[in-house]
């Protein structure tokens, strides 16, 4: 497995962490309800433009192999494990203890270390059959959207990353089934989310384990003139036939030339130095017509 890119050279690099950032690391990770407290990854998941996400269960993070190399995106070790509590601590009023760590006043690192850390972690999630049901039950739904290509007939799409490190920060993109390329989502919100979220390996895993007739399948547009169909070879055909008239030209009245390009367009010439070779060609005709004509004709004898 390829390890992670260290994020973080020391304790004093965090500063890294106070960009900005367009997600959730503003809202508490404290939120009660009827007298209980759900996690930060609950709401961070539930959060608005974050319905990409899914639900990654405990039991995923909790295993250490899971989260192999992740610790060199962050300073120490212990720094790490305070921001894998951080995302799986959950709560309750009866507790007598002193507060949870992440309530004291800390600054804002720990949150946006936990956003980078659940993000590689979903990553790894959306490759495992689990990930993919939950991913599945989304797709089915059009949480992620259409295609927005009219031959496509509305697939839907899956969310795919340009790159998988997170210092990149390339927003996630929608892949097709259908067309095979990717889009921008339609919402700008969604635009936000960071693509290594989701990797650029997992829509064509996806598609690995679900086979593709569950998509609709792409309708090709037949390219026609006047009803007929055009042959494979009449493009390749017609652009040599153009090529024998691309160094042919249509004098005019004017200095300009027309000039019959490969596509067999007319268009007037912008080279210079060809409009003066055809006036001083036609300036050589008119010469040697007036030299001819001024010649006397001998008289010949009987």
């Amino acid at each position: 497995m390829e390890l992670a890119r260290p994020m973080l050279g020391d304790s004093s690099d965090r500063s890294l962490f106070n960009e900005r950032r367009c997600s959730v690391s503003s809202q508490s990770p404290r939120r009660i309800l009827k007298g209980k407290e759900i996690p930060w990854i609950d709401i961070f998941v539930q959060a608005r433009g974050n319905e990409f996400y899914v639900r990654v269960p405990d039991s995923f993070m909790m295993e250490g192999f899971n989260l192999l190399g992740l610790e060199n995106l962050l300073p120490t070790q212990e720094y790490f494990n305070e921001t894998v509590e951080y995302i799986m601590s959950t709560h309750t009023d009866s507790d007598e203890d002193s507060e949870p760590f992440y309530l004291n006043d800390m600054d804002n690192d720990i949150k946006t270390a936990s956003e980078v850390i659940f993000e590689h972690i979903h990553a790894r999630f959306l490759l495992t059959h689990h990930g993919m049901e939950l991913v599945k039950e989304k797709f089915l739904k059009v949480v992620y959207g259409r295609c927005p290509r009219v031959c496509c007939q509305g697939t839907p799409v899956l969310p795919v990353g340009l790159s998988d490190c997170w210092r990149d920060y390339l927003g996630v993109k929608l892949y097709c089934p259908s067309c095979d390329d990717i889009f921008h989502p339609k919402k700008y919100r969604f635009r936000e989310v960071n693509g290594a979220g989701f990797g650029r390996s997992f829509p064509h895993n996806f598609l690995m384990h679900y086979p593709r007739p569950i998509m609709f399948k792409d309708l090709k547009i037949e390219p026609r003139i006047h009803g007929f169909k055009i042959h494979p070879v009449g493009y390749s055909l017609q652009h040599v036939i153009s090529k024998r008239w691309e160094d042919i030209y249509v004098p005019t009245s004017k200095t300009k030339r027309l000039k019959v390009t490969t596509d067999g367009s007319l268009c007037y010439s912008t080279n210079r130095n060809e409009a003066d070779d055809e006036t001083d060609w036609m300036d050589h005709l008119k010469t040697k017509k007036k030299k001819y004509s001024k010649k006397k004709h001998m008289r010949i004898e009987d």
